[in-house]
């Protein structure tokens, strides 16, 4: 077997990009489409276990979203509060051996967020805490740039004079999570957008056309077929 085809992904990382085209395109409403979008978190979170990687991120809300209008936030914020609820609720009543595989994290500055969310991503994220063997982070609140910030602003309270690389992932709200192998972006869009920043230096990206509620699995596997035939030379 060539070199080329035993890349495996330890993490996959996801820019769900497209909601509010796709509400255009389809002539529905914001809601819907964000509620499908969401949706679609769940369906991908459970594609990925079929291909065996351990840890899957997707940016659920970044710190610029924030600037979006009263009304949109409103809409989102009741989606989450649904969605938190649901989870809640499954991981509360599942039988042992299924419930104890996913662990769940929400991590950006979670504290931007209304107290009754804040609440209940906290609770969900307490009732997951010990499951494995698999990761889902929802990035909320997140921003390639804040997280660094956050990070430097840790360091210096903590009076710290010199830090090498290594040492600085620590300070990275995804301390202790393997940077991801491969991260791919719907929509049409070919940028980052500050999604992971420091994380994603060597990270293989893959741009979808596909607006986000309609990405499917054949999408996820078509992704992931492309990353194994690539060859990675992290600057060597």
């Amino acid at each position: 077997m060539s070199k080329r085809s035993k890349l495996e992904i330890s993490h996959l990382a996801i820019i769900p990009d497209g909601n509010r085209r796709w509400a255009k395109k389809h002539n529905k409403s914001l809601e819907e489409a964000y509620e499908i979008g969401i949706r679609k978190f769940l369906d991908v979170a459970k594609w990925v276990r079929k291909f065996n990687i351990k840890v899957f991120s997707a940016w659920g809300f970044s710190t610029e979203n924030f600037k979006r209008d009263e009304e949109e936030k409103r809409v989102l914020w009741n989606l989450f509060s649904k969605f938190l609820d649901e989870m809640i609720r499954k991981y509360e009543k599942e039988e042992r051996e299924e419930k104890h595989k996913v662990k769940i994290n929400f991590l950006g500055r979670i504290y931007l967020f209304p107290d009754f969310l804040q609440k209940k991503m906290k609770e969900l994220s307490k009732l997951t805490e010990n499951n494995k063997p698999y990761t889902v982070n929802f990035m909320m609140a997140y921003g390639g740039r804040a997280e660094i910030v956050d990070a430097v602003n840790e360091i210096l309270r903590r009076g710290l004079k010199s830090i090498n690389e290594k040492e600085f992932e620590n300070f990275l709200y995804t301390k202790g999570i393997v940077d991801p192998d491969l991260i791919i972006r719907t929509g049409g869009e070919k940028r980052l957008s500050g999604f992971l920043s420091w994380q994603s230096s060597y990270s293989e990206l893959i741009f979808i056309d596909k607006l986000w509620p309609d990405f499917e699995e054949k999408d996820l596997e078509f992704a992931i077929n492309d990353f194994k035939v690539r060859k990675r030379r992290f600057g060597k």
